[in-house]
């Protein structure tokens, strides 16, 4: 993907269960790509002057093909990408010598193909089925994912040690956070949000969940964050006591 900035900004970054590989075009010039890895906690990225970026973001469990290091290690970091892929100097000048946007995608795919291919894990597939679920119920508990997985939770645990880079319980707050963030972006248009009822649609135990979650995830309460929002969310209604 690429994103254009253009001019001063400060945007929030929220925890999204990702780990993205970015380089960032200034002036002409890109800058050596870095790693940021999954994030347990928002994050306001400030910009000074115009730039885009070219990233390749993974989903949950999808960069432990292409890094050594388990993936643990990157959480709520940013690591430059030498560091993590030693002889990464050519690509570098690859996605610099790039032409635009889409040679510099053209450049990176090109790349991830052929780490894929000598790739020595692939991720652990009690893993995979863990995050397959907590992507459709993010509200499952770990005893539940265990059970349905055969595993202790011991075991489930070190895997996402490795393979994610958070536990399983983080990583359903992350992505419980996330399907109340897509409610409120897409909801059935002839029905405008409440807070009791995004709560509850989104997996959250009742109102009051949903908010302590919020604060610690996003660094806002609701209110807040729809605020500095500024309409993004057309959708909701504030029809009961607003989160504070």
């Amino acid at each position: 993907m690429e994103s254009l900035v253009a001019g001063p900004s400060t945007h929030r970054v929220l925890p999204d269960g990702c780990i993205d590989i970015l380089f960032v075009v200034a002036g002409g010039r890109t800058g050596e790509g870095y790693v940021v890895g999954m994030m347990t906690r928002p994050l306001l990225v400030a910009r000074a002057g115009a730039s885009s970026t070219v990233a390749v973001r993974f989903k949950p469990g999808g960069a432990a093909a292409f890094f050594r290091e388990p993936l643990h290690r990157l959480t709520d970091a940013r690591v430059e990408l030498p560091e993590l892929w030693p002889r990464s100097g050519p690509l570098h000048e690859r996605v610099a010598a790039a032409a635009g946007e889409a040679e510099r995608i053209e450049v990176l795919v090109a790349e991830l193909r052929r780490r894929l291919e000598g790739a020595r894990r692939r991720g652990h597939a009690g893993c995979k089925l863990a995050i397959r679920q907590l992507a459709l119920r993010p509200e499952t508990g770990v005893q539940e994912l265990c059970a349905q997985l055969g595993v202790s939770r011991q075991g489930l645990a070190k895997s996402f040690r490795e393979h994610v880079g958070i536990p399983p319980k983080t990583l359903a707050r992350v992505l419980r956070l996330q399907r109340a963030l897509s409610l409120l972006a897409g909801p059935d248009p002839g029905r405008p949000w409440r807070w009791s009822d995004l709560a509850l649609a989104a997996g959250f135990y009742d109102q009051s969940h949903m908010v302590a979650e919020w604060q610690d995830l996003v660094g806002l309460t609701p209110s807040g964050f729809l605020a500095e929002s500024r309409g993004r969310f057309p959708f909701f209604q504030d029809s009961d006591s607003t989160p504070e």
